[in-house]
């Protein structure tokens, strides 16, 4: 049932929106970000969602090569801007078949995207020194130990084999507990608020699909509020997408990290992992994130040792994260 009424709502919804070749939205955070799907799957995800989110979907941004999209609660306005590779849909219309709706789908549709799709790679982006601060916690599990807390949230499930669907994991090294969470405070995953805490780590789950194959659970490591400004290789203004980012980094041969910011993604032939000095000040929409293709497994451990010892307990700024469940 479930299949079919997606299936006949794809093509009724494009109605709802005008559309605009080679345009996107600049300097706007999104409501919502989805991966590996048709423009006919964020259209229809705009109508079935506008009711859930704040300010609802008024406005969606499709980009062609790497069949992602984000949605917008607003109809772009000025920020629309010229943008190869992206195509602007504006909603026009909220009534019949463009009316908002609710419901037992929404639930369903927010569960299926915590599963990857079969030509994708679930992917982690770690966060050494920091905790997801929410009390939607769907599982607890004592005595595992890192890479056993990734593989429960991997499967979507708890120690106990009971499913639950998992988007993002805190970590405790000490005290070996794992925390799995499936629901974020939000329908916004652009962004959460994260504490810095020597104590945890924080990984945030991602699909992606690359050329180059890259093991399931690849660490992606994350340095938030940095940036760097050596050894760039190439750069994709325009860019909305942290995981399309890492997704042109691991398909470049020469790419060792990433600096991303809202509408950037700079490619570098360096890594922090070998020199930390690469890493500069930015603010708190900015961060570099390690290519975890290329890492060794030597470097690794060193990278946990080194970050964890670095942080207090404090809280920071809300930190974009990669994706919209």
């Amino acid at each position: 049932m479930w299949g079919l009424l997606v299936i006949t709502t794809i093509y009724s919804t494009s109605k709802c929106f005008l559309h605009k070749v080679g345009h996107g939205v600049s300097n706007s955070y999104s409501n919502a970000e989805l991966f590996r799907v048709t423009v006919g799957d964020c259209l229809n995800y705009c109508i079935l969602n506008a009711a859930k989110t704040g300010d609802g979907c008024a406005s969606v941004v499709y980009h062609t090569l790497h069949s992602t999209c984000q949605l917008y609660g607003h109809n772009g306005h000025f920020n629309v801007v010229p943008a190869i590779g992206h195509d602007f849909y504006e909603r026009t219309s909220w009534v019949g078949v463009c009316q908002d709706k609710v419901g037992r789908l929404i639930r369903k549709l927010d569960y299926l995207i915590s599963e990857c799709q079969r030509d994708e790679t679930v992917s982690y982006f770690v966060f050494f020194g920091y905790r997801l601060t929410s009390t939607k916690v769907a599982a607890r599990l004592k005595g595992v130990d890192q890479s056993s807390c990734i593989m429960y949230c991997s499967q979507n499930i708890d120690a106990s084999g009971v499913a639950v669907p998992c988007y993002a994991a805190n970590y405790e090294p000490a005290d070996e507990e794992c925390y799995l969470y499936g629901i974020r405070p939000r329908l916004d995953r652009n962004t959460a608020q994260l504490d810095v805490n020597a104590k945890f780590i924080f990984a945030d789950k991602f699909c992606v699909q690359t050329k180059k194959d890259c093991s399931a659970e690849t660490p992606y490591i994350v340095y938030p509020t940095k940036q760097m400004h050596k050894k760039i290789i190439m750069s994709y203004p325009g860019m909305n997408s942290v995981v399309a980012c890492i997704a042109a980094c691991i398909d470049n041969r020469k790419c060792k990290a990433a600096t991303y910011k809202v509408g950037l993604c700079i490619l570098h032939a360096a890594s922090p992992a070998s020199d930390s000095s690469l890493l500069v000040d930015g603010h708190d929409q900015t961060m570099v994130i390690e290519n975890g293709c290329q890492l060794t497994t030597e470097l690794v451990p060193s990278l946990l040792s080194n970050n964890l010892g670095q942080y207090g307990a404090v809280r920071c700024p809300p930190i974009q994260l990669s994706d919209a469940q």
